[in-house]
């Protein structure tokens, strides 16, 4: 078994190649000179039905998402296998783009899988100041730390808008890959220390934005 880190982007954007696409692969491919097993997957790849808000999968339920038959179940099964996540969303209207919204309404479902170990980190490119991605963000980190998932920072990205504009930024990428470093040196615990989350939470920063 390897001792080193398991990173996995989830890209949000519906554009394929866009400026958060790049970015994740430039964090990415840094983690993976560092030694770190990196995957990355697009949401726009996957069929993501939206939560019916039935209950099912909450405590008290079925315990069983009713909504089985799309994509997410396979989403989660990848990110089970990962140590880290990394969340990849533009700003849209002062959020989230909505398929990463309707994405995040289904992890109720997910609870129980969720290991204690498991950390969480963010990358959110937008067109207006680093202001503009405080909502985002704020969504973000809140749900890392419901979820007992440790926050390991985030990356923001200002004044991306066209895909071209990431070309003008250079540094961002110097930034992605510094990003990347950092979290390939979170490693994962042994096997069989690996315990599912009671409830508790245990947030934690490891890199300012």
């Amino acid at each position: 078994m390897s001792d080193s880190a398991r990173l996995l982007g989830i890209v949000g954007s519906p554009r394929r190649g866009g400026n958060t696409d790049r970015l994740m692969d430039g964090i990415l491919h840094a983690a993976s000179d560092r030694g770190a097993s990196t995957a990355k997957l697009l949401l726009s790849d996957f069929d993501i039905r939206p939560c019916r808000g039935c209950l099912s999968c909450y405590p008290g339920g079925r315990e069983r998402c009713a909504v089985h038959d799309d994509d997410v179940s396979e989403i989660f099964r990848r990110m089970s296998a990962a140590d880290v996540w990394i969340l990849g969303t533009p700003v849209y209207c002062y959020g989230p783009v909505g398929s990463v919204k309707v994405f995040l309404d289904r992890w109720i479902s997910m609870l129980p899988a969720v290991r204690q170990e498991t950390r969480g980190a963010a990358l959110i490119p937008l067109h207006a100041s680093a202001a503009g991605a405080a909502v985002t963000l704020d969504m973000l980190t809140t749900l890392f730390r419901g979820f007992g998932i440790l926050y390991a920072g985030e990356l923001i990205c200002p004044g991306l808008l066209h895909r071209e504009d990431l070309d003008r930024h250079p540094e961002y990428m110097g930034l992605a890959a510094e990003f990347g470093v950092s979290l390939a040196s979170t490693l994962p615990s042994p096997p069989s220390q690996r315990t599912p989350v009671n409830g508790t939470t245990s947030p934690g920063r490891a890199m300012p934005s």
